[in-house]
């Protein structure tokens, strides 16, 4: 999958979230960066196990949102977590 996300150096965040049809914990940050001159970001990260309250991910559909400080930029993909 890939966003293009437009300016020079933007910060960028990538948050894992149960889906929204399943209860869960918050957010769980997993990659942060900022964008090369072409407005472009590549993330590499190791799939979450367990949620900040410490929880173990059980949950199979999870949410991935790349987004920026500032909300001008946000994605959000649906994500099947297969272990």
């Amino acid at each position: 999958m890939a966003w293009h996300v437009t300016g020079l150096g933007c910060l960028v965040e990538c948050l894992f979230r149960p889906s929204p049809a399943q209860n869960g914990s918050g957010a769980l940050a997993v990659a942060q960066g900022a964008t090369d001159a072409n407005g472009a970001a590549q993330f590499t990260f190791p799939m979450p196990r367990e949620w900040p309250d410490g929880r173990k991910v059980t949950e199979n559909a999870l949410s991935l949102t790349a987004a920026t400080a500032d909300g001008k930029f946000s994605r959000t993909a649906s994500i099947q977590y297969y272990r």
